[in-house]
């Protein structure tokens, strides 16, 4: 192992202690085991090992795809500059040195450290429950080993070489723990030791003789595209990268140890690092001037992506759409083009060229920042907001960067919102947080309030309009809610009153009542599982599967028949649901409720909007 002692200077300074600086720094974790996952950036983990092969400590920001040593940690995670960051290492040097080493000898994967059980059903309720899967291709991933639920009930996908020998796995969480585990909820990890450059993968055949190679982010995205397209048929492999732009080599992997397959279909995350992480793999797997692998040329690569509105294949399964597209390069790129807007576009295609594969999304701090000087006058569209604001008890104000030393490379504007006590706020800012990266940068806040991070002043107008849509959202929890009709048609409520308008998945705008527009709304909902008392939440497609898990498990004709009502007797929306709940209620399984939260009378609302 190389010492601190035979490093140059910079080495050593940038390989100092990460978990010390977060210790010094008052930045909060989660520790698991040698891992310290952050609590306000979840998908960033530091490994404290301290091996042979790795001799000083690590992180990985999964979402940002970038990772390092405590160099690039400040420069990533802390927006530093690299003189800022070389000041603050040769700053703290002194501190830092205190930190405990964990040397560890690194240690072969041992499947009997993650054996499971006979009861399944806690991580079986995950998989078709909470993620949408079919019963019947749970069951098979059991039966054949592909899946099992550790002790504590969790969730591991092993890993398999050709020999079908588990090398490794992946486990994830079935139990939502926001407290423990930060925003995702759920443990999410790879079990230690598990070979490198591998993952969770299975095969599907239907003797055609086609060999096809799909290729996702996730084992439950693989999972949610052969449930939603296994009748595209081939000899169809599919294989899970845990990660997106930087886990190339995974495929290269894959390909190495079982063959070159006539299609490549690179299927991840329908976002930014997704996009990125198809064009790295297009590049590196057959690049344009050299040719390192001159056996990959003859295999053609493809695009495959959900509908737009969908982030991953997950999302499109829990909605039951099989909209798709499978494109050349050629045409991926035009769709992307048009789907993301020539801004972001372009700031994609800059970030690619840069080598930055994650989703890169500008971050002014992790703490809120104290208000700054540089208010400045607004035109009438602030004046609106704050308006509309104040009637909440929230205040507003802009505050101009393009002045402001220490933010004006990245930033032009600033709104800060100052909740004051506001029921609104919560919901509110929960809209903003959920705003795809555009005009609106960034979003820092606390319980107090919040702070609106502009790319550039110009943008104001944008941001302005965002705050007031999504207080609008806020006061009016009917705006934005899906319908659907009889005949299976959907849309958006873009209005309520007397008269609310519906906006149609085909862009038809139609007028409706508030009590037969009622009959139609789909709402949310609350499931409280008998065997544990948890209660937990649920959407309109959660239920309707649940309530068709149960008939399917009572093996008769009366359920049977049941089940034919339920999905194909033409009725409302309204009376769907309620049939699915009267099946699910009546079952020893679970009790289901809509949630009051969605569940706002057309009448009540008109009422609300008026006064």
């Amino acid at each position: 192992m190389i010492t601190m002692a035979a490093l140059t200077e910079t080495d050593r300074l940038c390989r100092q202690s990460i978990q010390k600086y977060l210790d010094v720094k008052g930045i909060p974790y989660e520790r698991q085991g040698y891992y310290l996952r952050l609590r306000d950036h979840d998908s960033l983990v530091v490994d404290t090992r301290i091996t042979k092969e790795k001799p000083y400590e690590t992180f990985y920001w999964n979402s940002q795809a970038v990772g390092g040593n405590l160099y690039n940690f400040l420069r990533n995670y802390e927006n530093m500059e690299s003189k800022e960051a070389f000041d603050e290492l040769k700053k703290m040097a002194p501190e830092l040195a205190k930190a405990e080493v964990h040397e560890v000898k690194t240690e072969p994967y041992d499947a009997n450290k993650w054996r499971g059980h006979d009861q399944h059903q806690q991580s079986k309720q995950y998989l078709v429950n909470q993620r949408g899967l079919n019963p019947k291709l749970v069951d098979a991933l059991f039966k054949h080993g592909l899946v099992r639920e550790l002790r504590n009930g969790d969730l591991f996908f092993s890993w398999r070489d050709q020999k079908f020998q588990e090398v490794g796995g992946d486990v994830q969480g079935t139990r939502i723990d926001h407290e423990k585990f930060g925003k995702r909820g759920t443990r999410k990890m790879i079990a230690k030791g598990s070979v490198k450059n591998f993952g969770f993968h299975f095969d599907a055949n239907d003797g055609s003789g086609v060999k096809k190679m799909y290729v996702f982010e996730s084992p439950i995205d693989a999972l949610s595209f052969y449930n939603l397209h296994h009748q595209l048929g081939g000899d169809m492999s599919f294989i899970s990268l845990n990660g997106a732009g930087t886990k190339i080599k995974t495929i290269e992997a894959y390909i190495k140890q079982f063959g070159v397959p006539d299609e490549l279909h690179l299927a991840m995350d329908n976002d930014g690092a997704g996009f990125k992480g198809m064009l790295r793999a297009k590049k590196e797997l057959q690049p344009e001037n050299a040719d390192p692998h001159p056996e990959l040329r003859k295999m053609k690569i493809l695009f495959d992506q959900p509908a737009d509105q969908f982030k991953d294949w997950n999302d499109a399964l829990k909605a039951r759409s099989r909209e798709m597209t499978s494109e050349t390069i050629g045409n991926f790129i035009k769709h992307r083009q048009r789907s993301f807007g020539p801004d972001q576009y372009k700031q994609l295609v800059h970030e690619f060229v840069s080598g930055q594969f994650g989703n890169v999304v500008p971050k002014a701090s992790k703490r809120t920042p104290e208000p700054r000087k540089g208010v400045i006058k607004m035109d009438s569209e602030f004046n609106e907001v704050a308006k509309k604001l104040q009637a909440s008890r929230m205040k507003i104000k802009g505050v101009d960067l393009t002045k402001d030393p220490e933010y004006a490379e990245d930033f032009g504007y600033r709104f800060d919102i100052d909740a004051n006590g506001s029921t609104e706020y919560q919901e509110m800012l929960t809209k903003l947080d959920n705003k795809k990266m555009g005009a609106l940068a960034s979003v820092t806040s606390d319980d107090k309030g919040c702070s609106l991070w502009v790319f550039d002043a110009k943008d104001r107008s944008a941001v302005l309009k965002e705050i007031s849509s999504a207080y609008d959202h806020a006061r009016d929890p009917l705006l934005g809610r899906r319908v659907q009709m009889p005949n299976g048609r959907g849309g958006t409520i873009v209005k309520t009153g007397p008269e609310s308008l519906v906006k149609f998945d085909d862009n038809q705008v139609q007028k409706f009542s508030a009590m037969s527009l009622d009959q139609h709304v789909i709402p949310d909902f609350q499931v409280r599982y008998l065997r544990d008392n948890h209660l937990r939440s649920a959407s309109a497609s959660d239920v309707m599967h649940m309530a068709v898990t149960v008939l399917d498990n009572q093996h008769n004709a009366q359920a049977a028949h049941q089940k034919q009502v339920l999905m194909k007797q033409p009725m409302t929306t309204k009376q769907r649901l309620g049939l699915a709940m009267n099946v699910i209620n009546q079952s020893r399984w679970a009790q289901v409720s809509p949630d009051p939260k969605t569940m706002v009378p057309m009448s009540r609302n008109v009422k609300a909007r008026e006064k």
